[in-house]
């Protein structure tokens, strides 16, 4: 009765949530890179709007209708099928089934989405299974060639293990933390997985890792990179609300000799 009341027994389109079909003029006169967008923007408020429903009317639909994703184009085709982890929140069983399908798509950017939706599917469910470690920490993931796969592989570790202090991610993440010759991309990611994962623990394996690559002579160019600050980001989770524990790693910081390491601090 409540749910007819608010009327939310069925899943709503992004229209019901922003009334544009009470706009005869929009979407007149856009641009394909402006109807990517607004496919993109709608793929985010479908995702919120219809949040753990399990069902929706733009990407868990078959034949000629979607999914919605080939609306959208390049990263925004990434995170509209990672939109996929918030429709299907917490329905492990049944989500990873309706997520497979896009592991095998063609386009990278379509793989890495689903890698995140997993990620974010699982966020807080806790199994003996563990189904997100084993699929976004499988080396064909997590080590792939692609950029885009291996962001999302270790995103979906921090979001899916968020708050867990799950001592096992330590061996998968810190040697992307500490390995030189990666691209600062993944290196500076991998600070704010674990981040998430160690939140407010000032774990000291992870803080130590961070600071010794911002000291690191070997990393000097890679630091000007703009990921650089994602690595500042890692460090401050690990501190949430542990102030009064956040001397020593400030006297570290003092000493690099960066000008990462003042904003850090």
């Amino acid at each position: 009765a409540l749910a007819k009341e608010l009327n939310i027994l069925d899943p709503k389109m992004p229209e019901d949530i922003y009334k544009t079909h009470l706009e005869s003029s929009r979407g007149a006169g856009l641009t394909n890179v402006d109807s990517a967008r607004h496919n993109l923007a709608s793929a985010f408020v479908n995702a919120f709007a219809n949040a753990g429903y399990g069902s929706d009317k733009m990407m868990l639909v078959e034949g000629d209708k979607g999914p919605w994703v080939w609306k959208t184009k390049d990263d925004g085709m990434l995170s509209t099928t990672a939109s996929l982890g918030m429709l299907l929140h917490r329905d492990v069983e049944g989500g990873l089934d309706k997520i497979d399908k896009f592991t095998y798509a063609q386009e990278d950017q379509i793989k890495a989405g689903a890698l995140l939706a997993i990620g974010i599917l699982n966020s807080g469910v806790r199994l003996d299974s563990d189904p997100a470690m084993a699929l976004l920490s499988d080396p064909d993931n997590i080590e792939n060639k692609s950029i885009p796969m291996r962001v999302a592989s270790i995103m979906g570790l921090g979001l899916s293990y968020a708050g867990s202090n799950k001592e096992e991610l330590l061996d998968v993440l810190l040697p992307i933390v500490e390995d030189v010759s990666l691209d600062m991309q993944l290196s500076a990611m991998a600070p704010v997985s674990l981040g998430l994962i160690f939140v407010g623990s000032s774990n000291h394996q992870v803080s130590e890792a961070i600071a010794y690559t911002l000291m690191d002579e070997e990393r000097q160019k890679q630091l000007k990179d703009k990921w650089t600050r994602f690595m500042a980001l890692g460090l401050a989770l690990l501190y949430f609300g542990r102030q009064e524990e956040v001397d020593v790693i400030l006297d570290i910081l003092k000493a690099v000799d960066h000008p990462m390491a003042k904003p850090t601090a």
